[in-house]
């Protein structure tokens, strides 16, 4: 005689916390050569344990926290309710913060440095405060350093660069010569030499009058 099992195991339907298993037990008996037919399969069904049903309850408790922490937050925001904006900057009716120029965060209190400025701690100071350093302070100043100084009639522009006014100075603020010494001082020589020649000419006499 000998036995053999199988068993299959299928979900109901798709979600369904139940499954069904099927078990066929054959059972051959042989004696005079002949084998006897396998039995009917039966069934069972049992309740389908969820590996994945801690990770869904603890995700839905999360996403549940941040709806009510976001709702409450909008709530005191349309209330009024929220901290008043910093360095001159103007409350909504919802709350927010329109902060001005140089000035930027949620409640408008971080400093905003252009012209490549770098944003540094105060040392020493309670609570933390924060500065802008500019480079080239000797052209570049203010708080933010926004400021900046042209040389020779350049003109300030909004890339941190100055505008030369005439071809005769050049770099970032105007403070360099574009001319080469040569020229520089040759227009000058020049001109000083036709003042001598004319005087020259004058003292000669080389058109005299006809008496």
């Amino acid at each position: 005689m000998m036995m053999t099992s199988n068993q299959s195991n299928f979900a109901l339907e798709k979600g369904s916390k139940y499954e069904l298993t099927t078990m066929r037990t054959t059972t051959m008996i042989s004696t005079d050569g002949n084998f006897s037919l396998p039995s009917k399969p039966s069934l069972q069904i049992t309740p389908k344990i969820s590996q994945s049903g801690n990770s869904s309850t603890k995700n839905n408790g999360i996403h549940f926290g941040n709806i009510v922490t976001y709702s409450l937050e909008y709530l005191k925001k349309m209330l009024g309710l929220t901290a008043d904006c910093l360095n001159g900057g103007m409350k909504t009716l919802r709350g927010e913060c329109i902060c001005p120029k140089f000035y930027r965060g949620e409640l408008c209190e971080k400093i905003v440095c252009v012209n490549n400025g770098t944003l540094v701690k105060i040392p020493n100071l309670v609570p933390v405060q924060y500065t802008c350093r500019c480079p080239q302070p000797e052209y570049i100043h203010g708080q933010h350093c926004e400021h900046i100084k042209c040389l020779n009639g350049g003109r300030p522009m909004d890339n941190g660069h100055c505008k030369c006014l005439d071809s005769w100075y050049t770099g970032q603020f105007c403070q360099e010569y574009a001319a080469s010494w040569g020229i520089v001082l040759g227009l000058p020589l020049l001109c000083l030499g036709i003042i001598i020649i004319c005087c020259v000419v004058c003292r000669l006499d080389l058109f005299p009058k006809n008496s």
